[in-house]
């Protein structure tokens, strides 16, 4: 009988869980999905300047200088993105760079692979 009672509460409990989770699931994907639908006004009303671009860069790298790292931008050549490097300040081993190698890498392929299959003529 105690095996039944224990069975009945754990599926009890489960479905309380269950319930629960659906409730913030449902909740999180309204929320984002508002976030996707509206326009993002920056791009649309304002354009940054190069003075505004520098200060921004280095408020970033005065809070790295406050965590013991460094911050370098930088353009890769192959895919023409920007590239954010986080450094160790002693040692200057990377610690994060943004967006990773792989990313870059694949970009580059991509790239490729699209300019193969549509630059070719018929």
């Amino acid at each position: 009988m105690k095996v039944d009672s224990l069975e009945n509460d754990s599926s009890q409990s489960t479905g309380k869980s269950l319930s629960m989770a659906d409730g913030v699931q449902s909740g999180n994907n309204n929320r984002s999905d508002r976030l996707i639908s509206e326009p993002t006004k920056l791009a649309d009303d304002q354009q940054i300047s190069g003075e505004h671009l520098e200060r921004t860069v280095e408020n970033l790298q005065k809070v790295a200088a406050n965590l013991k790292s460094r911050l370098s931008f930088s353009t890769d050549e192959s895919t023409g993105k920007t590239v954010i490097t986080v450094l160790e300040e002693d040692s200057g081993k990377i610690i994060r760079q943004i967006p990773p190698e792989e990313v870059l890498r694949l970009s580059a392929k991509m790239t490729e692979v699209i300019g193969i299959l549509f630059d070719k003529g018929v």
